[in-house]
């Protein structure tokens, strides 16, 4: 699966961030989503300090962060803490698990941006 990436400028320290979710912040610049359930522009791809280069992709497949257990095929939400969870009702739906996993560890995520979950 190919990937789509952007590249934009970190408006925090996001060097421990990487694979976590980001959201657009200001102009050109992203920060960790901090908002459970809430929308995202895509998954860090490297580790950035603030003002530094931050790749981030926002199409296809890509690793991601897990801040719960995700079930492969589960449709995907973020936490306040900027990981992935298995999302719930309301929460809007960033990407499908490709991979299941643990709280803790890393998966492959399809960005889907699906919209909120019923």
């Amino acid at each position: 699966m190919s990937r789509q990436y952007e590249s934009m400028i970190a408006g925090e320290d996001l060097s421990s961030h990487q694979y976590k979710l980001v959201k657009v912040s200001a102009e050109n610049t992203v920060a960790r989503q901090t908002t459970a359930g809430g929308n995202i522009f895509g998954v860090l791809n490297n580790k950035p300090e603030n003002g530094e280069n931050a790749t981030v992709v926002v199409g296809g497949a890509t690793r991601c962060f897990a801040g719960g257990t995700i079930a492969a095929g589960n449709e995907v939400s973020v936490t306040a803490s900027g990981t992935a969870t298995a999302a719930l009702s309301g929460d809007y739906i960033v990407g499908t698990a490709i991979s299941a996993v643990a709280s803790g560890s890393n998966f492959i995520m399809l960005i889907t941006q699906a919209g909120y979950k019923s």
